[in-house]
């Protein structure tokens, strides 16, 4: 079905130009001509209901009417939002008038369609689909100057034989990694690079989080064009990242170059109040061409327009993007574990979830 842009505007009964000047049968005429639209795009629920509603009118008894819109991605905000601002993912308008009872209409736009989903429902203690996903290893830092070595063995990363993947961080001083380097926590991080991915839509985890001081866990997306051009030039998007000493607060970020190719980052965070690490929680990136929303359990708290970014750089969010999920230990963003750290912590994503 196509999507049809609906644009509402309340014209105040005084204003409309016809033969009959009953402001009810004006709202009549308009209820009828919606109900057309809706039923040609096959609605014929939504049409009824507004037939109903028009024979009322008629009657002189419909008055004001509230139209709702709720958006299935949410709607980004204009403009420059700062850290941790709120935004609401569906808007209201209410006609002025009040001198009889208000009705109301729903509109609601097609629900996105599931392109690309992991659910993890291997076996216990197997490694997550090799078609699907890739180990990256190694312990160099990783640019962040982590503490972890990446492995691609079961006891770092596997799925538990009842819909999760469980990435474990564990202290073990003296590893020694693949790449020669010598740290003392291992942990996993997987990605699609060599089987998926994808432009615009919503990248979308359910996951519950470990909160010990110094991890980090994360979901995030790298452009395509990483092998050819390297970081940042390619972009980088931080649907999720958190940090173990601050278990309230999620961070959505994107990251790319400047004009002259040096690395800036735009964050939007919010403190939802609660441990995040007490349960599943669902984080999600709408993503358009102009714009990236963060949310989570569905509340949207931040967007990045494009505005936003060219303000410091130069927009890149306009390929396909990679997916990759972690859980590093220490680094720049979260600092080395303290003493009250517990080993081992768990990253368990019970879903990874791409529409458009």
């Amino acid at each position: 079905m196509p999507q049809l842009p609906f644009i509402i505007e309340k014209v105040p009964a005084r204003t409309v130009r016809s033969r009959r000047r009953n402001p009810a049968f004006v709202l009549a005429v308009a209820l009828m001509l919606a109900a057309l639209v809706l039923s040609a795009c096959g609605a014929p629920d939504t049409a009824s209901t507004l037939g109903a509603q028009t024979t009322a009118a008629a009657s002189g008894t419909t008055a004001p009417t509230t139209v709702e819109i709720d958006a299935a991605l949410s709607s980004p905000a204009e403009g420059t939002q700062p850290r941790g601002s709120t935004t609401s993912a569906s808007a209201t308008s209410t006609s002025p008038p009040a001198s009889t009872a208000a009705s109301s209409v729903r509109i609601t736009t097609p629900s996105p369609t599931l392109i690309w989903s992991e659910e993890f429902d291997g076996a216990a203690n197997a490694l997550p689909e090799a078609t699907r996903w890739v180990f990256e290893t190694g312990g160099y830092g990783w640019g962040n100057r982590e503490l972890e070595c990446y492995t691609k063995v079961p006891g770092n990363a596997s799925t538990d034989g009842t819909g999760n993947l469980v990435i474990t961080a564990i202290k073990q001083p003296g590893h020694r990694c693949v790449d020669g380097t010598t740290n003392d926590y291992t942990s996993a991080r997987i990605t699609t690079q060599k089987s998926f991915t994808s432009a615009y839509g919503r990248l979308e985890i359910r996951a519950k989080v470990p909160t010990g001081s110094g991890t980090w866990p994360a979901f995030w997306a790298l452009g395509d064009t990483m092998p050819t051009v390297g970081w940042p030039a390619t972009g980088e998007i931080d649907v999720m990242e958190i940090v173990g000493n601050k278990p309230t607060t999620v961070l959505g970020s994107v990251h790319g170059p400047t004009a002259t190719g040096s690395h800036f980052y735009i964050t939007r965070s919010t403190d939802v109040g609660f441990n995040l690490g007490a349960d599943f929680h669902v984080y999600a990136a709408d993503w358009t061409t102009d714009s990236l929303t963060f949310s989570v359990d569905g509340k949207a708290y931040g967007t990045i327009t494009r505005a936003d970014v060219e303000q410091s750089g130069v927009w890149v969010f306009d390929h396909p993007y990679y997916l990759l999920v972690n859980l590093a230990v220490g680094g720049n963003f979260p600092g080395p574990p303290d003493a009250t750290a517990t080993w081992p912590q768990k990253y368990v994503v019970d879903y990874v979830r791409v529409y458009q």
